[in-house]
């Protein structure tokens, strides 16, 4: 078995389901043996999400929360961090130090201490930034030393993964002699998930409804479900757009608009899910998400743009309209609320979110024959 260090230092809420999916299928294959290191912040947390085998080899590092000058100083040199994977290291022979999220708070410590280090691996999420809404000063620095330290990484990093065919495909290009395997996007369905009962208490007992659900920013084209949805001459379904980031719109019950602005407990995902009739990604642009897994795990009629890591993991049941065509938007959402569910997409959620398939890709990336 090789020995693989798993670190993930990003606590958003896609990171969490993202690393700790992969922790956990890695951990329970016989084939690895996994130690993992992660970062968590207030209700941000890896350790509910984890399988017992897999805590059993975690070291949980908690982000500071009071002081300014602490934060600050945990985004260049977190010690606490740096002295957990330098001794996991030292005490038990690892053979792969792979950094699973974008770790851009340790791009000095990799620089400093790993850049000679042949046996290091990253995963690259993003190759290029998103479109996104104006942020302010301290909004705009966090997003520079986010870019910054992902190409620093990636630069210096001599293996690298990603989910993403386009994104694969660039890699490969810009990086000829680096060491480049496309491998499987996780599942971010989670066992709280699943097991989910809280009701979401902004619906107040709506149950048919279009949904969105994630973090909103310019990119993910909520702004255009918008435009599109008030086209429709049929609101016999509410809009539903749930999750933390720009506003948009206030909810407005008269025009079936709902707008659901804060952090989603994956308790609440059962719930929000089941309700809905469709499920709608209008992004203008993603080189990696997740989202498509929960849509497929409900079984959900599912409508996206067609920007390539969506076509590139569609079924047969899903319905594609052009990226940023709001009129088309509107028409393929008319077309498809009439159309009858389909059970069909429980199956794809299987092949496409299988362990197996996630496995063969990580024992190629480490060289495990």
């Amino acid at each position: 078995m090789k020995k693989v260090l798993l670190i993930a230092s990003e606590y958003a809420p896609g990171m969490l389901s993202f690393a700790s999916s992969i922790i956990n299928i890695l951990s329970e294959n016989s084939e690895f043996d996994i130690y993992a290191i992660v970062v968590s912040k207030g209700k941000f947390k890896y350790e509910p999400l984890l399988c017992e085998k897999a805590k059993n080899k975690t070291i949980f590092v908690e982000a500071p929360t009071n002081s300014l000058l602490e934060k600050v100083f945990f985004k260049i040199w977190p010690c606490k961090l740096i002295s957990n994977i330098n001794r996991i290291i030292r005490d038990n022979q690892i053979d792969c130090i792979h950094f699973l999220t974008i770790d851009f708070i340790l791009t000095l410590f990799i620089y400093l201490k790993l850049r000679k280090n042949r046996n290091v691996y990253y995963t690259i999420h993003d190759l290029w930034p998103h479109e996104g809404e104006r942020k302010d000063l301290a909004g705009g620095l966090i997003n520079c030393c986010i870019n910054w330290g992902t190409k620093i990484n990636m630069k210096i990093i001599p293996n690298l993964t990603t989910s993403s065919r386009i994104q694969y495909m660039a890699l490969k290009k810009r990086y000829p002699s680096k060491k480049i395997i496309l491998t499987c996007f996780p599942t971010l369905v989670t066992s709280q998930i699943v097991s989910g009962e809280s009701e979401v208490r902004e619906l107040n007992g709506i149950t048919k409804y279009i949904l969105f659900f994630g973090s909103v920013d310019k990119y993910k084209g909520v702004d255009l479900l918008l435009s599109a949805y008030r086209l429709l001459d049929d609101k016999s379904c509410f809009l539903v757009v749930a999750g933390k980031g720009v506003q948009y719109f206030d909810t407005n019950f008269q025009k079936g608009e709902v707008r659901i602005n804060r952090f989603i407990e994956d308790s609440e995902l059962k719930y929000l899910y089941e309700n809905a009739v469709m499920v709608v990604y209008p992004y203008r642009s993603a080189t990696m998400s997740g989202v498509l897994s929960l849509a497929y795990y409900f079984k959900k009629k599912l409508l996206v743009s067609d920007i390539p890591f969506f076509v590139d993991n569609v079924s047969l049941q899903t319905s594609l309209f052009q990226a940023g065509n709001i009129y088309d938007l509107s028409e393929k959402m008319r077309i498809k609320l009439k159309e009858s569910p389909s059970a069909g997409d429980g199956d794809y959620y299987k092949k496409l979110y299988s362990a197996d398939a996630l496995i063969t890709g990580y024992k190629h990336l480490y060289d495990i024959f």
